[in-house]
């Protein structure tokens, strides 16, 4: 068992709280703004990380998130979500960068 698996988070993300209408998505890795109707009914409800509606106002989303420490439930805003995810690409860009230069790829 992966400890992706074991210590997920379920992420709340409320468009209408910053006015902005967008949320991130973990599938697509980028903001989706504006968030409508459409895109939740054909892209959330078939996502493997959508854990449900934010009480009609928004999406619940369930995946491991490293930068949420210690907390189970996380209400986020759109762009640190975004921001974490290029960190997290990032780093995991330079690990395997690191790795092909041991294996003398690079």
């Amino acid at each position: 068992m992966s400890i992706e698996s074991v210590y997920k988070k379920t992420i709340f993300q409320q468009p209408s709280c910053d006015g902005l209408n967008e949320i991130y998505c973990e599938k697509k890795e980028r903001i989706i703004k504006p968030l409508d109707q459409t895109f939740m009914q054909h892209e959330c409800i078939n996502c493997p990380f959508f854990a449900g509606m934010f009480q009609g106002h928004g999406i619940e989303c369930q995946y491991y998130e490293p930068m949420v420490q210690g907390e189970t439930f996380v209400t986020v805003d759109a762009r640190d979500m975004y921001n974490w995810s290029l960190l997290r690409r990032a780093k995991k860009g330079k690990e395997e960068y690191k790795k092909a230069q041991a294996r003398g790829e690079v």
